[in-house]
């Protein structure tokens, strides 16, 4: 059997497609092959394979990637934070040049380059990640079955399925910082916001030009990331019932809990990280890859931890850009932390994986940015 696995490259993006990659490379008569963006390579010659016989594909796209054409918009991680949509209308145009990341030419190219895999590999399944438009629209051009993978909740995908059109006031709109279910008097709000997102897509131009191309190629109906399910096509995403929104789920949207790669023990990756967790209960703060710390946010977190954690307790901290902060940290604690006798352990970059730290015994908190890998690397 062959199976073809379409991914963007983006770190979280691509984190269930190439756990999905490391178990099928690890079953008899499977032959893997993954297409994403050179970027990504290195992650997937990473992944064990169980024996010498046995590898995955590598196929590279010349096309930009996700993050490329970003910045060819120029956007970067400090463009990303916003005020909730209640508040602002930031969010509007964040998700509008998200969803229309891509120009028209680029598209197109890369249509035309996932084609050429589809055709060339004859795969007997292919997996597409929820993301990667270019891939489902070069299967449908091509009248080939493929499979979604979704990274995220099952309601990210059915939200508009829901009966009674809750999908509209009953469950809280993207980024509207509005609660679970939506209050009565938010009602209406909610579904202003949905409404303006919608508004948004429509008119955008970028947005008018891609179906035009996509129209030219034979496509019909909305763009892949625009129609987020559809009836006739399998979606596979790593929720559970118990960590999802209560919602009607079809049956052709599979929630198989967690999809993580197998991790290098701790004492393995890292000892010396194994024997500080060892010391105490800990408090682990990841707060993402793409969300800059600020100082007055650093200065926050360390004035609550030095008041409120328990003296028993310890802290590991990633901060992406720890060297901003150095002087605020060893004033606040002391060289290294030793100050509170080296409870506090506030690094840039963390050597061994997440799901690793998550498993110790002595991990009592995580506290996260609300990502879906983060989220589920908890529900292990």
């Amino acid at each position: 059997m062959l199976v073809l696995l379409f991914t963007l490259s983006e770190y979280g993006q691509a984190n269930t497609v190439l756990a999905l990659a490391e178990e099928l490379v690890s079953r008899e008569n499977v032959q893997v092959h993954l297409c994403s963006f050179p970027e990504v390579q290195k992650r997937v010659d990473a992944i064990p394979t169980p024996t010498p016989s046995s590898s995955i594909t590598f196929h590279p796209l010349k096309g930009p990637s996700f993050v490329r054409a970003a910045e060819l918009h120029g956007m970067t991680s400090d463009w990303l934070p916003h005020p909730p949509s209640t508040k602002s209308s930031k969010v509007f145009k964040n998700m509008d040049y998200v969803f229309t990341m891509y120009s028209d030419e680029d598209y197109t190219s890369l249509i035309e380059e996932a084609k050429v895999v589809v055709k060339t590999l004859d795969a007997d399944i292919i997996v597409v990640d929820t993301l990667c438009a270019f891939a489902v629209d070069a299967c449908r051009v091509l009248d080939r079955r493929y499979i979604i993978n979704n990274p995220t909740q099952a309601m990210d995908v059915v939200r508009m399925q829901q009966p009674w059109g809750k999908g509209f006031w009953y469950y809280p709109a993207l980024s509207s910082g509005l609660p679970y279910p939506v209050p009565w008097k938010d009602f209406l709000l909610n579904i202003q916001i949905l409404l303006i997102m919608i508004y948004t897509f429509a008119t955008n131009p970028r947005m008018k030009a891609l179906p035009a191309s996509r129209k030219a190629l034979g496509l019909k109906g909305g763009q892949p990331f625009m129609d987020a399910y559809y009836p006739d096509i399998d979606i596979i995403c790593p929720a559970i019932e118990e960590t999802d929104y209560p919602c009607v789920c079809p049956p052709n949207l599979h929630r198989f809990g967690t999809i993580t790669v197998d991790t290098v023990p701790l004492e393995q990756s890292d000892p010396e990280m194994k024997a500080w967790l060892d010391k105490r209960k800990t408090v682990v703060i990841v707060l993402g890859t793409h969300a800059p710390c600020t100082e007055a946010m650093v200065r926050a977190f360390l004035r609550a931890l030095l008041d409120y954690l328990p003296r028993d307790m310890q802290v590991l901290w990633k901060i992406r850009n720890k060297s901003d902060f150095e002087k605020l940290i060893e004033d606040m604690l002391g060289q290294g932390g030793e100050k509170e006798g080296g409870r506090f352990r506030i690094v840039d970059w963390i050597t061994a994986d997440p799901k690793a730290i998550m498993e110790h015994p002595n991990v009592a908190c995580y506290v996260h940015h609300g990502g879906a890998n983060s989220l589920f690397e908890c529900c292990l």
